[in-house]
């Protein structure tokens, strides 16, 4: 019998586990240095950022998995704060807007990794159920899956909920829309802390999709599988169990 013969969905985060938000953000910030700072090369630009960055180190909270969801701010919101620091430290003020309008367009035009389509395909063909679970934006998420005719039976926005992951509210709320129990669905996702772990404490069995830009922390347990592309999903969920134990 399978490890999974009792699930009945398949979950995925969305941004680098089904599209690549990297490829188009050159152009997105190329463009928004033609707006603002027109004499600025890009090696510059990056290098000043990166100035800039050291000397204002981001705050990375610890992750909250259950009980009250912290405080929420919407990634428009965060990319409007931090553009309107960097740029005033570049002489411009007020233009927080264009750096958010450059994430925002890379991430409503990301590409999808190969094959998604069609391991979704398989998967519907099973009979099992699809969805989504992302810490997004709703309308860049929902204008990346326009552009590319993804259609999945329940799509949960972090900024719908006012919740981001690992915090088991998204996790509930995916399992909610989609009528399920959380041990009936299998959530797919390429961060350790995020996707896998708050998965498994929210009670959905994990698959970490390794794309090589992230390291799993050797404060976690180790993921309980892992797949290196997408097309390895449909034969790991496949897969037989361990023996029953006597």
């Amino acid at each position: 019998m399978s490890s999974f013969a009792a699930v009945r969905a398949v979950v995925f985060d969305y941004y680098f586990t089904l599209a690549d938000p990297v490829p188009p953000r050159d152009r997105t910030i190329d463009a928004m240095l033609g707006r603002l700072f027109p004499s600025m090369t890009r090696v510059e630009f990056d290098q000043r950022r990166a100035e800039y960055n050291a000397r204002h180190p981001s705050d990375v909270p610890s992750p909250i998995y259950d009980g009250p969801a912290p405080a929420f701010r919407s990634f428009r919101d965060r990319w409007t704060e931090y553009g309107d620091a960097l740029f005033a430290s570049l002489g411009v003020n007020d233009a927080g807007t264009h750096w958010a309008d450059a994430r925002a367009a890379a991430h409503a035009t990301a590409p999808l990794y190969p094959g998604t389509h069609a391991v979704l395909a398989e998967l519907r063909s099973r009979g099992l159920r699809l969805g989504v679970a992302s810490d997004a934006d709703r309308d860049f998420l929902d204008a990346n899956q326009a552009r590319h005719a993804l259609e999945f039976d329940a799509v949960v926005a972090s900024d719908d909920i006012g919740c981001y992951k690992p915090h088991r509210s998204m996790f509930d709320a995916i399992c909610d829309a989609l009528s399920l129990q959380p041990a009936e669905s299998v959530y797919v996702g390429d961060g350790p802390e995020t996707d896998v772990e708050g998965a498994r404490r929210s009670g959905l069995r994990a698959v970490w999709i390794e794309r090589g830009h992230v390291t799993w922390p050797a404060t976690l347990d180790a993921p309980p599988h892992t797949i290196h592309s997408l097309d390895q999903l449909p034969r790991l969920l496949n897969r037989p169990g361990p023996p029953a134990s006597s």
